[in-house]
């Protein structure tokens, strides 16, 4: 069977993709241009959207839609002006590349070549997976439309992870240094000024701190520094400290007991995935080691075994 039926059928979707693509370059680089030009407007709407909340006036400027991609970007650490346009354009290109590429190979007749192997296979496997390869441009096409999503989604679940990691030690190091005397402005100094790399949480902590010396209300930068992150250890050490500024308790109890909590679940996430270590081994463990140990131990015995059945049949004959 042949992978072309048709080669010109298969040229003109070729081409016909590649002058989708271009379409699609050229629309990125006029939103790109666009956006250059625009770019103060676009960085105070990233601010009002991001740090303000969603004020009347971006609302204005964007839907719905648009506030919640934007803040979700920035939640991923992509908060230049330029970061809506790009990831609009770059998820359109792969939407229409997941729709082109597939039917490029489908007109090349790919899919159909590999449904045809498969079918052949021994032991009746391959009338199971002859349906699921017939339904392979649909989930190739799913999965390149999807990568710009995923590529953000895991950007943000990494800077979560880094941020998780290095709460429990800063809520440590600020009860300690509150415990000491200290107030929390002059706490949050100190621990900034012995920072030498630039993690996720330092940076946002260097942005809480410029808001505070900048006039704004406490409690409007602990807010607004709750909704950068949107993480559930920070949300709940800024719940933390925003009822301790309302009720005028102590700062340094306060910290103390978020970092001891912040403690006990970093322990419990811990213990939970140790528990779990032996359920993701059982994998590699059956495919992997398990095939290799009983080619090691019991080869050479079914080696001889083979050898001697050989000889009995031979003096049999």
């Amino acid at each position: 069977m042949g992978l072309a039926a048709d080669p010109r059928a298969g040229l003109a979707v070729g081409a016909l993709w590649l002058a989708a693509g271009s379409v699609a370059a050229l629309v990125l680089a006029a939103l790109l241009a666009r956006q250059a030009i625009v770019q103060g407007r676009g960085a105070d709407r990233l601010r009002g959207l991001i740090l303000d909340k969603g004020p009347a006036e971006a609302t204005h400027r964007g839907g719905d839609g648009e506030i919640w991609l934007v803040r979700w970007l920035a939640r991923a650490g992509m908060r230049r002006a330029t970061a809506l346009p790009v990831f609009v354009t770059l998820a359109a290109a792969a939407a229409l590349f997941g729709m082109g590429v597939p039917l490029f190979l489908s007109s090349i007749g790919v899919f159909a070549q590999l449904t045809s192997w498969i079918s052949e296979s021994p032991g009746g496997i391959g009338e199971g997976l002859a349906p699921v390869m017939l339904a392979g441009p649909v989930i190739l096409g799913v999965l390149i439309a999807a990568a710009p999503w995923m590529v953000v989604r895991r950007r943000r679940r990494v800077l979560g992870a880094a941020v998780d990691r290095d709460m429990p030690i800063t809520l440590e190091l600020l009860a300690t240094l509150a415990e000491a005397g200290l107030g929390f402005d002059a706490a949050l100094a100190r621990i900034l000024d012995s920072q030498t790399t630039d993690r996720p949480l330092t940076g946002e902590l260097r942005l809480l701190q410029l808001e505070l010396r900048s006039g704004r209300p406490r409690v409007e930068c602990f807010r607004r520094f709750r909704e950068r992150l949107d993480i559930p250890a920070v949300n709940t050490f800024v719940s933390a400290l925003l009822a301790a500024e309302h009720l005028g308790a102590s700062v340094s109890d306060v910290l103390r007991t978020q970092a001891q909590e912040v403690r006990g679940q970093t322990r419990e996430r811990a213990l939970a995935q140790a528990q779990s270590l032996p359920v993701k081994l059982i994998f590699p463990m059956l495919f992997c080691f398990l095939p290799g140990i009983f080619v090691v131990t019991l080869g050479p015995a079914f080696y001889q075994l083979f050898q001697i059945a050989e000889q009995v049949i031979r003096q049999s004959r």
